[in-house]
């Protein structure tokens, strides 16, 4: 690994800090504190040299987080590496006006204090929303202040030019692609379905940048489901619902992704019925995403099931072999991996059909292929993305395995899990079982149900219950992705 071009060692660092993001290895506030100028320097055949910006740092990187890093980069390149932190002072940034913050000295023990007009601005660059064209004026940001904040948080990258359409998503994709184009006009609201990871998210960004293509002073406003009822929460205890409302009242378009976590919360519930309402009578497009279709959605007042149900269903299915081909060639062509028609066969025939695992591999597998001077071959993949593959297992096999790793993290057993018994560990192990096996496999919900004695309904409970506590915990989360990582060996 000697000689690396700026742009390979930039590459690593970008593989490393996602990786690390990915598994929560550093927490997010130090990562964000610690490793924002972070540079690797050199890899040798032993050593990573990584740079930061003081000494100060780099000793705080040294004695908390050098072993998370060798083990981080280790995987990466595909062999052990030693971290060695090295200090760069021209890694800090000069901030906007051009004048220079010097270093943080730490003799003095403190940061070095920035201007208060600096520290306006950085807030005031944060809060922005983001629009297209130039900043807005300071008239149009005391509008937005008195209606509501008009931020979208979107990925511009997603468009409808780079969803690879297939049978299980193209009605989905041409009522989203109908109402990018003709908003509030005949399709409202825009209701899509599908299993965690099939592109419903990307739709809805389609969607967002179809519409600010032709309208940039359009007011959109996107919110997760989850996120919806916690403000609501926070807007009721601060007395503020009044500015709650103008936010996502006062729109041109309303995209709320995983609604399905709204359903069962009277508050949320009620509150977005108005929402509706309001938005609907004014000829405002309202798009909203679920796991499930409104019918199948626990806890759902009626009232909102039947607006939910006024305007077009559309469900993404899980993709098949062909869709899955043409994801990969997509996603490899995105990033310039080249692979062979016997890989690309390969890995759609094995990788599991979610969508974000196939990214997952594609990412993996570039990164191997900048650093390997050899060519991929099948048996390189199946050595680097294990995790990943079905090597051709029965699915019975997958769920007996699923249940086995349950019952053993949770120290129960298998049978306890199948059985009718509700103790507390039992139950977790269960719940896990579901959702991860509802992950791994394609099995529907009454399928899963059927294997555990259990209705579809109660299956579809407690995998939303799962998910609901992995984002709310990120402890429990890790739990779980470490099962599920267990139950792919």
């Amino acid at each position: 690994m000697n000689d690396q071009s700026t742009s390979e060692l930039d590459f690593i660092k970008g593989l490393l800090i996602d990786a690390i993001r990915a598994a929560d290895a550093i927490p997010k506030p130090a990562l964000n504190l610690w490793f924002a100028h972070l540079k690797i320097e050199s890899i040798s055949d032993s050593t990573a040299i990584l740079a930061v910006e003081n000494e100060f740092i780099s000793k705080k990187i040294q004695e908390r987080y050098a072993d998370v890093l060798a083990d981080y980069l280790s995987e990466i390149v595909g062999y052990r590496l030693f971290v060695q932190m090295s200090v760069d002072e021209t890694l800090v940034p000069a901030p906007r006006g051009g004048t220079y913050i010097r270093p943080f000295n730490a003799m003095e023990g403190k940061m070095p204090e920035a201007d208060d007009d600096e520290d306006e601005d950085e807030e005031e660059e944060e809060d922005a929303p983001h629009t297209v064209g130039d900043r807005n004026s300071a008239e149009e940001k005391k509008e937005q202040s008195a209606n509501g904040d008009r931020r979208l948080n979107y990925n511009p990258d997603y468009t409808f030019d780079n969803f690879v359409v297939g049978e299980s998503n193209m009605f989905a994709h041409s009522m989203a692609k109908y109402v990018s184009k003709h908003p509030a006009k005949k399709y409202n609201p825009l209701f899509i379905y599908g299993p965690p990871g099939v592109g419903k998210t990307h739709l809805m960004y389609a969607i967002t940048n179809n519409i600010l293509l032709d309208n940039p002073n359009a007011n959109i406003t996107y919110i997760k489901g989850e996120d919806f009822t916690n403000k609501l929460v926070e807007a009721i205890n601060k007395k503020q619902q009044e500015q709650f409302r103008n936010k996502y009242r006062k729109v041109d378009a309303l995209l709320i992704d995983d609604v399905q976590f709204i359903a069962g919360k009277n508050s949320s519930q009620e509150e977005l019925f108005h929402t509706f309402n309001t938005l609907y009578e004014e000829h405002k497009q309202i798009i909203l995403t679920s796991d499930r279709p409104p019918k199948d959605l626990p806890g759902l007042e009626d009232r909102i099931r039947s607006r939910f149900e006024g305007g077009v269903l559309a469900d993404i299915s899980l993709p098949d072999y062909e869709l899955r081909l043409a994801i990969l060639k997509n996603k490899a062509k995105s990033v310039g991996l080249e692979l062979s028609d016997e890989i690309e066969k390969f890995l759609a025939e094995k990788l599991d059909s979610n969508i974000r695992q196939i990214e997952g591999v594609i990412k993996k597998l570039s990164g191997i292929a900048f650093l390997s001077r050899d060519p991929l071959t099948i048996e390189t993949v199946r050595r680097s993305v294990p995790e990943y593959l079905r090597e051709n297992e029965p699915v019975g096999d997958t769920v007996k395995r699923v249940v086995r790793v349950c019952a053993k993290y949770y120290n129960v057993t298998p049978e306890d899990i199948l059985g009718e018994k509700r103790d507390k560990y039992i139950r977790l192990a269960r719940n896990a079982s579901m959702y991860i096996i509802k992950q791994m496999t394609d099995l529907s919900f009454p399928a899963i149900g059927e294997y555990f004695g259990k209705k579809h309904s109660t299956v579809i409970s407690n995998c939303n219950t799962v998910r609901e506590m992995m984002n709310a915990d990120p402890v429990y989360s890790a739990e779980v992705e470490e099962m599920m990582r267990e139950s792919h060996a």
